[in-house]
This record gives structure tokens, C-alpha cells and sequence, in this order.
């Protein structure tokens, strides 16, 4: 799917409310206090991170295909390099959930 030039991607998002912030900082949780309070649909990135990563090629997407060494390392990295890995990450997942959430606000 191709995103649409800004101005339709902001009229195909205007049902879209994103929260975001650092790994563990509560996101999840309130946007499924969220939808289930007001009837929204969840979207987390992360159920859908395994989908992104097939699609996108490991030379382009190189964060993506970065082996996982557990939880422990990812949290105990150099901060310098937990938060480039994060950053990374997101870069190259961002389109993709782009993508998914036209497709999704479109249905509903």
C-alpha cells in the first residue's frame, strides 16, 4: 500500500489517536483501558512486529533483523545503544504501522 500525500493521510488517520513513549512506560495498558472504555480499536506495534519484520528486507530494515538476546540485555545495554536500537526500530517499522492503521481506520 502506498501512503496517500499528507493531507489524505491526515484525513485517513482523523480517527487515529497515538500514544507513545519508551519501552515498558505503560502504552499498552492505556490504550486497552482506552478501547475498552470508549469502544476503540487497539493497535500495538508490537503484535504486529513479526508480520513487519518478514516483510521488510534485512538490507533495508537491519534494526528489524537484529538478533534478541533476552530481556535482560535489552534492558542492561549501554543506554547509547538501547536507545539507538530503539530508535532504530521504530524508524524502520513506522511506515508499516502507518500502513496498517489506514487499512484499519478505513474498516472501521
Amino acid at each position: 500500500m502506498k501512503l496517500e500525500a499528507d493531507g489524505c493521510l491526515k484525513a485517513q488517520l482523523r480517527s487515529v489517536l497515538w500514544i507513545g513513549g519508551a519501552a515498558c512506560g505503560g502504552k499498552t495498558t492505556i490504550a486497552d483501558q482506552l478501547a475498552e472504555r470508549y469502544g476503540f480499536q487497539a493497535y500495538h506495534s508490537e503484535d504486529f512486529f513479526h508480520e513487519h519484520r518478514k516483510a521488510a528486507p534485512p538490507e533495508d530494515c537491519p534494526a528489524l533483523h537484529a538478533p534478541f538476546h533476552g530481556w535482560e540485555w535489552f534492558f542492561n545495554r549501554p543506554l547509547e545503544e538501547y536507545i539507538r536500537a530503539i530508535e532504530d526500530s521504530e524508524r524502520e517499522q513506522f511506515v508499516m504501522a502507518v500502513e496498517d492503521l489506514v487499512r484499519i481506520s478505513s474498516d472501521t
